[in-house]
């Protein structure tokens, strides 16, 4: 119980041990990293949309998907928050979509490189346990015992 009062205490006065970054450093961080990352985002989409040969790969058609995804989150909310709605509006929303956006992308590539044939072939040369062992199933001969 006391310790409960501590904690509501520490967060009443303000005394928090998060370390609090300044509206214009969060800013220029969102900025320098935010903007590359939707070009590059974009310049990606538009290669698998436009480029007959890339679209018709069965495997980027996952990835097609994931970047409209992420993209047209990102887009819609700052347009709605542009716009002058609160960005309580959709908080939670938000927190689970930069979660789940960041992690998708993050293991994009992995599974972009798995799901490629001739990569998949190679690695699975090189990393032995991805064999699989065939067990040969072979009648034994037993003798008769009386």
């Amino acid at each position: 119980m006391s310790t409960e009062v501590a904690v509501s205490q520490n967060y009443l006065s303000g005394t928090s041990h998060e370390i609090v970054i300044p509206r214009s450093v969060q800013f220029w961080l969102i900025l320098i990293f935010e903007i590359p990352s939707i070009a590059c985002s974009l310049f990606v989409l538009y290669h698998l949309v436009f480029d007959r040969q890339l679209r018709r790969a069965l495997h980027n058609h996952v990835f097609i998907i994931l970047l409209f995804i992420n993209l047209i989150t990102k887009m819609l909310l700052e347009f709605v928050y542009a716009c002058g709605v609160s960005e309580e509006f959709g908080a939670d929303f938000v927190a689970y979509a930069d979660y789940f956006a960041y992690h998708g992308d993050l293991l994009l590539p992995f599974v972009y490189a798995a799901s490629l044939p001739e990569l998949h072939q190679k690695i699975k040369k090189l990393v032995p346990c991805w064999r699989r062992r065939t067990h040969n199933v072979t009648p034994e001969a037993w003798p008769m015992q009386h």
